[in-house]
């Protein structure tokens, strides 16, 4: 059985940084956004800090929590990576 490395691509840590922008902006913590979006604050923090990979399941959730859709947030990452591609 293989592994993959759990070192986080540009794009994930673009879509990352949009979220963690949205949750400065309304004023939240990582624990309120991880009660709100139904994860636990453990998991939030380590997806946040780039311990864990983000699920489909936890980005939607921490969207809907945070009021902006993943649409939203993806073609923000796209466009900030199309501004400043950074290397790998």
């Amino acid at each position: 059985m293989g592994s993959r490395s759990l070192k986080s691509s540009p794009f994930e840590r673009a879509v990352l940084a949009v979220l963690k922008e949205r949750l400065q902006s309304l004023d939240l913590t990582i624990d309120r956004l991880a009660e709100r979006a139904g994860i636990t604050r453990a998991r939030c923090y380590k997806i946040f800090s780039g311990d864990t990979v983000c699920t489909m399941s936890d980005f939607g959730a921490m969207c809907a929590a945070l009021g902006v859709s993943g649409a939203d947030v993806v073609a923000e990452a796209e466009r900030r990576l199309a501004d400043d591609p950074a290397p790998e």
